[in-house]
């Protein structure tokens, strides 16, 4: 009789256990009660395609929490799997910790966008009128009072973000009159270039590409002397023989996506969503049109993303071998 007890005991735990585990698969095959942590940075875009990735992972019922963080920031977040998910990552300001990860084996790259980017100084195409040696960086200082402030008349001022950019030591390399103002979010970058842009105003500051000015206002990037991975290791190499960082930012770089590395172990379905989902250079300008242009907020701008694009992520979402 006790051994019949001790067996009905054993079984019971078992098919508790086995129901448990059975449930977990069925709510979005999520270990435990663990949400799927997505990373928000600090631009518009990246902001919106987070609450889509999240908004298709809470349709394959997978809990997720958002967890905002700075672009410096986020390489310790997904390192130690505290954050699992960075849905744009960029090879320019991004590019250099994010492969050394990757290679430290430290990160996932989980793929990559169907979307060309460009990021470095820019100004909008009515600047040129009064400045006509643009895009050549060589007519900068020929034009740098044009983007001086009543504090400093003889520098122009340049308007950066909290990336991790080597502005000053361009300007240093290629003896540029300019002064760096670095401004906390890339929202705060296009408020101060839509209200120029409004009184025709002459302004330089960081730009990149896909993003909304793609879409409204036209402008163009410097051209600096071509990248070359010398210019950044190689002081005798281009312009200057002193100084490194004496050339562009690199073109035509490849948005990727990054994970964690417990995420394919935490939810293998969210690890086979995030590396199927592939946005367009239109996905990344209208998300951040709708909320740069249309003060959409940025849940309401990932959600009219996912009711005019059910075509394209139901394959995304209909993972058979991970996702149940």
């Amino acid at each position: 009789m006790k051994i019949f007890a001790m067996l009905l005991i054993v079984s019971c735990a078992f098919f508790a256990q086995a129901y448990a585990e059975s449930s977990a698969n069925i709510k979005g095959s999520v270990k435990g009660n663990v949400k799927v942590k997505i990373l928000t940075l600090d631009w518009t875009s990246q902001i919106v395609l987070s609450y889509v990735t999240g908004g298709l992972l809470e349709k394959k019922a997978i809990e997720v929490e958002y967890i905002s963080s700075s672009s410096t920031g986020q390489w310790y977040l997904l390192a130690n799997g505290l954050g699992n998910i960075q849905i744009e990552s960029w090879p320019g300001t991004l590019g250099h910790r994010f492969n050394k990860l990757v290679q430290a084996g430290k990160l996932i790259n989980a793929g990559q966008h169907g979307a060309l980017g460009r990021e470095d100084w820019w100004y909008p195409l009515y600047v040129k009128e009064l400045c006509p040696g643009l895009p050549d960086w060589r007519a900068l200082n020929n034009c740098a009072h044009l983007f001086s402030d009543d504090m400093d008349p003889d520098k122009g001022q340049y308007l950066a973000g909290p990336w991790l950019i080597r502005e000053s030591a361009r300007i240093r390399a290629l003896s540029l009159n300019y002064n760096v103002v670095k401004l906390d979010t890339g929202e705060q970058i296009l408020d101060r270039l839509k209200q120029a842009a409004k009184h025709k105003r002459p302004i330089m500051l960081y730009n990149w590409s896909p993003n909304w000015t793609d879409h409204s206002l036209v402008g163009e990037f410097v051209e600096f002397p071509p990248y070359d991975p010398l210019c950044i290791t190689s002081p005798e190499w281009g312009v200057s023989d002193k100084w490194l960082w004496d050339c562009a930012n690199p073109k035509d770089i490849i948005l990727s996506k990054a994970s964690s590395l417990s995420l394919p172990q935490l939810s293998p379905c969210a690890f086979a969503i995030v590396k199927a989902m592939e946005f367009t250079k239109q996905d990344f300008v209208d998300v951040a049109s709708w909320v740069d242009l249309e003060n959409m907020s940025y849940q309401a701008a990932a959600i009219l993303w996912l009711n005019n694009n059910s075509q394209r992520w139901q394959p995304w979402i209909n993972q058979p071998q991970h996702c149940r």
